[in-house]
């Protein structure tokens, strides 16, 4: 997978995501909307033929930068947790 920034601003982002059908995007938008001061996080695939998608996130006050990236380590913890108990069943 891979991202690439198009736009940045303290409160708004708009990142290109490759090589993801739904998954990833989709984790990511349902981690951000839980977050108090997300206005808006949200991704629209370019053509459903294609991994590519447009992810906007937009925040009240806070640096949307900032959100991101707790929101992407939060997602790392979680998933850590879950593979942690999920070695556990045998």
């Amino acid at each position: 997978m891979e991202a690439k920034i198009l736009s940045k601003e303290k409160k708004e982002l708009k990142i290109e995501i490759l090589g993801d059908k739904h998954t990833v995007t989709n984790l990511l938008r349902a981690k951000l909307v839980d977050e108090g001061d997300v206005d808006v996080a949200g991704y629209d695939k370019v053509h459903p033929l294609e991994n590519k998608a447009i992810f906007v996130l937009k925040t009240k006050s806070k640096d949307a930068s900032t959100v991101l990236k707790k929101a992407i380590n939060d997602i790392e913890k979680e998933l850590d947790s879950a593979s942690k108990e999920l070695a556990r069943i045998k």
